[in-house]
Parts: structure tokens; C-alpha cells; sequence
């Protein structure tokens, strides 16, 4: 009584639409740099607009109690001119990417299989033992396909933890490229400068007279103070130096 109700059929198929609408969603994330091109951003359009239309049709054909069996069938493979846009465009894509791209071939046959095995199962063909058991192609085809997913999923993460560790070791090269920049420039310039101060101040005062003491007093303050300077300049220095950054 429940497989043979109106219901379970509509439920049924809606099903059947939703499993092909998520994974067109799917495959739509995992090729987001193809969304923009032609004809995949067309095809996607249309396949998206082809998903009510095909599930309000098959209600309307059972209601008027029409054969609904090419709607049903069409209903499995609306995806298909999507997902092959998809692989004529990525097919030459490596890395887990080519994982995702043989599981969409190997669904997409399977469901192909499985269509064709079951209007032979309802025309009644049964010269195949297959032939009973239309729904094993799509089954193992699934199965496959989520082991494949899962697969593509590990070399992800691989491949963006690699990105991260990259990404990581570059930004410290940077930083170690800036303090080594800073190190030199405050040891030549500021350093020069300052070491200069001093010495003219030492040679300024052997210049002057020994009797003006305001000016000796002076220069000796500069010299001091220069001096100092040189000195916390140099920890300074150390302390910017990459090559000084272990124990």
C-alpha cells in the first residue's frame, strides 16, 4: 500500500531531485573558478530552473494518470550535461581534483546504468540477471563515489596544510627580511652619525681653548651623551638582527 501510493511516488522522486540538485550544489563549490565561464554558467542556470519544472511535470502527468516513466528517467540524468561541462573543462585538473572528476564519471555511468536497466525492467527484458536488480549500479555507483569524496577530502587537507606551512615560513622570511633591514640601516646610518658626534666633539674640544669651561662643559655632555647613545644603539641593533634570535 505505501509503495503504491501517489504520495511515496511524489516523495520518492522529490527525493531522487533533491540527491541531484546537492550535488550539482556540490560540485558548484568544489569548481567555483569555473562558474564564471561559458557555457557552464548557462548550463548550471538552466539545470537549476529544470529541477521544478521536471517534479511539477511528473505530478501532473500522474495526476491526469499519464505515463510518467521518460520524466522519471529524465529526472535522474538532469544533471548530466552539467556535470559533463564540468569535466570537459577540468580535465586536465591533478590532485584531489581528479579524484572528485573520476567519481562523477563513475556516478554518472552508474545512474546512466541503472536508467537503462530499469525501462528494460519495466518492458518486461529479462535476459540478464542484472536485469531484476536495476538499482545495484546506482548503489555501488554512490558508494564508490563517496570513497572517492572522501579520498579527495584527505588530499585537501594536505594540500591546505601545505598552503598554511608555506604561507607560515614565507611571513617569517618577510619578518627576518624587515628586522635585517632595520639592523643594518640603524648600525650604518644612525650609528655613523652618532659615533661622528662624538668624535667631533672629542676633536672640537682639543680645538677650543682650555680656559672656556662652559664650552668644554658642553661638548663633554655631548660626547657623554653620544656615547650612551652608541651604546643602547648596539642593543638595539641586537635585538632587530635575525641572526641574534637564539639562545
Amino acid at each position: 500500500m505505501v509503495f503504491n501510493s501517489t504520495y511515496y511516488a511524489y516523495a520518492n522522486f522529490f527525493l531522487i531531485l533533491l540527491m541531484e540538485y546537492i550535488y550539482i550544489l556540490f560540485l558548484r563549490e568544489i569548481y567555483q573558478d569555473s562558474m564564471s565561464l561559458e557555457p557552464i554558467k548557462s548550463i548550471y542556470k538552466y539545470t537549476i530552473l529544470l529541477f521544478p519544472i521536471i517534479f511539477f511535470l511528473f505530478i501532473i502527468l500522474s495526476i491526469f494518470r499519464l505515463n510518467t516513466n521518460s520524466v522519471f528517467f529524465v529526472g535522474h540524468i538532469f544533471n548530466g550535461p552539467f556535470m559533463i561541462a564540468i569535466l570537459m573543462v577540468n580535465y586536465k585538473r591533478t590532485g584531489y581534483f581528479a579524484v572528485i572528476k573520476y567519481g562523477m564519471v563513475i556516478l554518472f555511468l552508474s545512474v546512466l546504468f541503472t536508467a537503462i536497466f530499469s525501462i528494460r525492467f519495466n518492458l518486461g527484458y529479462n535476459q540478464f540477471a542484472i536485469d531484476s536488480y536495476p538499482l545495484v549500479f546506482v548503489r555501488i555507483g554512490m558508494l564508490i563515489d563517496v570513497f572517492l569524496f572522501q579520498f579527495a577530502l584527505m588530499q585537501y587537507w594536505l594540500h591546505q596544510e601545505k598552503l598554511l606551512i608555506t604561507e607560515k615560513i614565507e611571513s617569517q622570511l618577510a619578518t627576518e627580511r624587515i628586522r635585517t633591514k632595520i639592523s643594518n640601516e640603524l648600525h650604518d646610518d644612525l650609528g655613523a652619525s652618532l659615533s661622528g658626534l662624538m668624535m667631533y666633539s672629542h676633536l672640537t674640544k682639543s680645538q677650543i681653548e682650555p680656559n672656556n669651561l662652559e664650552a668644554h662643559y658642553s661638548l663633554d655632555i655631548m660626547a657623554n651623551s653620544s656615547s650612551q647613545m652608541v651604546s643602547k644603539l648596539k642593543d638595539i641593533v641586537w635585538f632587530t638582527n635575525p641572526n641574534e634570535d637564539s639562545l
